[in-house]
């Protein structure tokens, strides 16, 4: 939040940064932190969830999301075939998924950190958020999640890449991650260059390449 609070002060107009018009971009965890600042920001907090100014007439026009990770509860179907191994995930395994959540909301904490809004981006509500675009892999445990997250906005185009694993847009030699670069491309610029809304939801399935 404190990059943010610079990208939207005076310090950054000379650096040719619009400082009320912003997209909000992220991978993986940095889903969760794109989600979470979007609230934030719409409901004018700060990151202490106290009330704050320096959001007065900043708009998040936008907000790209790659496999987020939202911390649901209880876990998802997806997520749930990791933890009881009756699925194998490529990737992101059982012990990567463990490190990642210690990391993020470690054990001691955890029970505390998953009714915090600033961890789990739902219990902010959806209402009122910015037009987005989901990109998601079948066999990603966050798959799920990713799709139920989508199906909770009022405005979002969501891309769901049949047999991709998570992490896939990062992966140059993926002909997947060309596809979905090239998808975000012209939703950004349908919704920048054309100045064009999503008027309802949308959900495209990409088979394997």
């Amino acid at each position: 939040m404190d990059f943010l609070r610079w990208c939207t002060c005076e310090e950054s107009e000379k650096y040719g940064l619009n400082q009320k018009e912003i997209i909000l971009v992220g991978e993986s965890a940095g889903g969760n932190l794109a989600a979470v600042a979007s609230s934030l920001i719409r409901d004018k907090l700060d990151a202490h969830l106290s009330p704050t100014n320096d959001w007065d007439g900043v708009k998040v026009l936008h907000q790209v999301i790659l496999y987020g990770c939202f911390f649901v509860t209880p876990l998802m179907p997806s997520m749930q075939h990791l933890i009881d191994e009756t699925r194998h995930y490529y990737f992101l395994s059982k012990p990567v998924v463990e490190f990642f959540f210690n990391a993020y909301i470690p054990v001691f904490d955890r029970e505390i950190l998953m009714a915090d809004r600033r961890v789990a981006p739902f219990l902010a509500g959806l209402e009122d958020l910015p037009s987005t675009t989901i990109f998601c892999g079948s066999d990603d445990p966050l798959y799920d999640e990713n799709v139920l997250y989508a199906s909770s906005l009022m405005n979002c185009s969501l891309h769901q890449f049949e047999g991709t694993i998570h992490g896939f847009m990062t992966f140059d030699n993926l002909p997947e991650a060309g596809d979905g670069f090239n998808l975000l491309a012209n939703d950004l610029e349908f919704l920048l260059i054309h100045q064009g809304v999503f008027k309802s939801n949308s959900s495209r399935h990409h088979p394997r390449s």
